[in-house]
């Protein structure tokens, strides 16, 4: 390839990430924290305080956030850690965390350019036009609006590093199957092994789904790799590296899924709605990546309808069927038309998990991030095969004319997008406003005004969650929760509460508002709601048939309000029921320190050292200086004591 050609193709690459710095760039002024960024980062505050204390505390506390993740079965360390090195940014400079993922989503582009550079050369495209469909195909993802959603929402940094490692992967186990071809045998295993293993456990520890890294090289050799000779050595490798982790993967699942079941009881939809569901989530994705549907992009996509049946909604059938035939099709013409079963091979394997029998939210565009590149590269790959071999045709024109057209529209509704994350109350106001049904926006609208000082605007949405979902509990909780806030809100009707409260809909917000009002009456900020309100409020909440899912949360929540209104026995028994379901180490802390105030001291040192047989190496190295201040604590109050 002459050398001007390859500059031409590098400056425009160059000029593509500035144009999606640019439009990303809208979104970082003035935007916010919001849904799972609390939950998932509230804890960086405690490491703001690392410069008053000790270097050995300092460490102990990051190795508690790094470490202790609850977003997933890894905890996502990696993520975590990424997360600790901007702890001085939160809670009031989301703008720092934003600009990070910008930088990561651009390098993503990268890698992935190099990736679809490197795939291309395997199915025999000369240098200009391998150069072409990386660039065009890299481009469209990188300035897509379906990933705004991804990129601006901090805590999708965990799916942003999960497709960066699996890229890295891909591009290291490509370099050794290249290898392989030019029979540097213990290079290219080394690569592809190295690549693999190291990629794919970093993924893993960014976020789970990393694990279908092994799925993408499978949809790789399957497809655009199928025509290569791989040999004996290859499949002993590939038992091992493939074959191998796939089946510990089914055994996993398998293993878990009675629990999986149980986690569908805090689920409004049950295992079957979901499977019969996603099918026709699957085309809606699609429906974003190739129309480009200007009023459906967002976060909350809660009120999508329910598959009740294969006929309930009719579209459910013609769903499964189009995508089992898509599915058919892929499989029959992958050596005829390798690049297009790629695409939809490609496509699928990036949703096992998400979008089949895991017990999770029916619907998030980040699910897209990585399964995405599959259809846009088919889509360039048409493209290029019409300016190949179809370009004289009048009809052709016209097609081209419209693919300028939706190139165009592209960037311009990222543009739009974007913008709005940077204008956090009219981004709410449209969320909430174009899907009244939406639960979640509906929540988020309300809480986004209160935090304005807008109570008027607030209770609009309440009143819309109360009439859209009389029968959920959270609403009428974050009602009380905004009674912490504002005099002019009413407090509802007492029995009217209590009976939604013992039989209602329960979802992970419920703990949260019972948290929120509980902690602000704690510190007097909530006067018109009394103790006893509050403990009856909970105590009703724990006969709900619904709660267990979310017992663990509601019985820790119970006990530190116990604990800090002088109750110290009571505190302990409600957080030995959370204890049953969840080993909370700091808990288990409060624990002792409330046997203790109860003057329990021998009872206080006996758990103290059960605890410690529980913990494992990385516990018991990031707890060993609060456990042995404690046991030293103890020890001094046993000997006062007995003398």
């Amino acid at each position: 390839m002459p050398h001007k050609t390859f500059w031409i193709y590098f400056t425009a690459f160059i000029a593509i990430l500035i144009i999606t710095a640019g439009i990303y760039g809208q979104g970082v002024p003035n935007g916010r924290f919001i849904f799972d960024d609390h939950a998932n980062l509230s804890d960086l505050s405690i490491l703001n305080e690392d410069n008053k204390d000790s270097e050995t505390t300092a460490q102990n506390r990051w190795s508690k956030f790094i470490l202790e993740g609850f977003s997933g079965p890894s905890g996502r360390p990696i993520s975590l850690f990424s997360f600790a090195l901007q702890a001085e940014h939160w809670p009031d400079n989301p703008a720092a965390f934003k600009t990070v993922n910008i930088i990561l989503h651009l390098f993503n582009g990268l890698l992935l350019f190099i990736l679809l550079w490197q795939l291309t050369g395997f199915v025999q495209y000369t240098e200009k036009w391998r150069l072409g469909i990386a660039l065009f195909t890299a481009a469209i993802w990188l300035l897509h609006p379906l990933h705004v959603s991804t990129v601006l929402y901090v805590v999708q940094r965990m799916t942003q590093l999960s497709t960066l490692f699996i890229l890295l992967a891909l591009i290291g186990y490509l370099i050794g199957r290249q290898l392989l071809l030019q029979q540097r045998i213990k290079s290219a295993f080394i690569w592809m092994s190295l690549s693999l293993t190291l990629g794919g456990l970093l993924a893993v520890l960014s976020k789970e789904n990393g694990i279908l890294l092994i799925l993408y090289v499978l949809v790789l050799e399957f497809t655009l790799l199928a025509h290569l000779i791989r040999g004996k050595l290859w499949h002993v490798w590939a038992s091992f590296f493939l074959y191998l982790p796939l089946m510990i993967l089914v055994v996993y699942f398998a293993s878990k899924f009675p629990v999986y079941l149980e986690m569908y009881d805090a689920r409004p939809f049950s295992l079957q709605e979901r499977l019969l569901t996603q099918p026709r989530v699957l085309l809606d994705y699609l429906s974003k990546l190739l129309l480009l549907q200007p009023t459906q992009f967002g976060l909350f996509q809660d009120d999508f309808i329910l598959s009740k049946t294969l006929l309930n909604p009719i579209s459910t059938l013609p769903a499964i069927m189009l995508w089992l035939g898509l599915f058919l099709t892929a499989l029959l013409t992958r050596k005829r038309w390798p690049i297009i079963a790629f695409a939809l091979l490609w496509f699928l394997a990036g949703h096992v998990l998400e979008s089949s029998f895991l017990p999770l939210l029916m619907y998030f565009e980040h699910r897209n991030y990585l399964p995405s590149v599959g259809i846009l590269l088919g889509l360039v790959y048409i493209a290029v095969q019409l300016a190949r071999y179809l370009s004289p045709r009048p009809i052709v024109k016209i097609a081209y004319v419209f693919m300028l057209i939706w190139c165009l529209t592209v960037p311009l509704l990222s543009y739009q997008e974007s913008r709005l994350w940077g204008m956090p109350l009219a981004q709410a106001k449209i969320w909430a406003d174009t899907r009244p049904y939406s639960r979640l926006a509906l929540l988020h609208a309300a809480a986004a005004f209160a935090a304005e000082g807008d109570f008027k605007t607030m209770q609009h949405y309440h009143q819309q969650l109360a009439r859209h979902f009389p029968d959920e509990v959270s609403p009428i909780l974050t009602i009380l929760a905004t009674v912490c806030r504002s005099e002019s809100v009413v407090l509802p009707e007492k029995d009217h509460l209590f009976a939604l409260l013992i039989r209602g809909q329960v979802d992970a917000q419920t703990p949260a508002a019972v948290d929120f009002f509980t902690k602000n009456a704690l510190i007097g900020h909530c006067p018109r709601l009394s103790f006893d309100d509050i403990e009856q409020i909970i105590l009703v909440l724990l006969k709900n048939p619904h709660i267990e899912p979310y017992a663990v949360d509601l019985y820790s929540i119970y006990a530190d309000f116990l604990g800090r209104t002088q109750r110290p026995l009571d505190a302990v028994n409600a957080a030995d029921e959370a204890l049953k379901r969840f080993h909370s180490i700091p808990l288990q802390f409060n624990k002792v320190h409330w046997l203790l105030r109860a003057q329990h001291y021998q009872q206080a040192q006996h758990y103290l050292l059960e605890i410690r047989q529980q913990w494992n190496y990385w516990q018991w190295r990031s707890y060993q200086q609060e456990w042995q201040e404690l046991n030293d604590m103890i020890v001094d109050m046993i000997d006062r004591e007995n003398h």
